[in-house]
């Protein structure tokens, strides 16, 4: 009898077989919400610099209107520079573009991640109910052995 009772201590202790696969993927998961993060600030970075090198550009044309005595060669310069300021402008709206191109890669992968991660819990779930269910229904049945001794004169 205390084999048995052994291998009852055993089977109340629930075990997904599936348990590292999931925590990898909690992992994997994590992951993918840092690199999320992270490219999201970088988009707000590089928004940031857009914003500077677009009122800078609004400060070069400024000065440009305003050039009324200078000598070629300095409006020459001046415009120049200003259309230097646009392709760096042309330079950042694609850049941002990239960035907002792998933000919604990674969101797309990071989803796809989340529907495994949801699909093994589900599992994990219905065998832990499943498992329940077996303790329970070995346990009753224990109880009716002891209950049917119990009785005996």
């Amino acid at each position: 009898m205390p084999e048995k009772h052994q291998g009852q201590d055993e089977m109340k202790k629930f075990k997904f077989r599936l348990q590292k696969v999931l925590d990898v993927k909690e992992q994997v998961i994590r992951k993918t919400q840092r690199d999320l993060a992270f490219h999201q600030k970088l988009k707000t970075r590089a928004e940031e610099e857009l914003a500077t090198l677009q009122d800078t550009l609004v400060q070069q044309s400024r000065k440009l209107e305003r050039m009324d005595d200078e000598s070629a060669a300095q409006i020459q310069m001046e415009y120049d520079y200003f259309y230097q300021i646009m392709d760096s402008i042309n330079q950042q709206e694609e850049k941002i573009r990239e960035i907002e191109r792998k933000i919604e890669d990674i969101r797309s992968l990071l989803m796809e991640q989340q529907k495994e991660r949801k699909i093994l819990a589900q599992l994990k779930e219905k065998y832990r109910n499943s498992y329940l269910e077996t303790v329970r229904k070995e346990e009753q049945m224990l109880l009716d052995e002891l209950a049917i001794i119990g009785s005996r004169p």
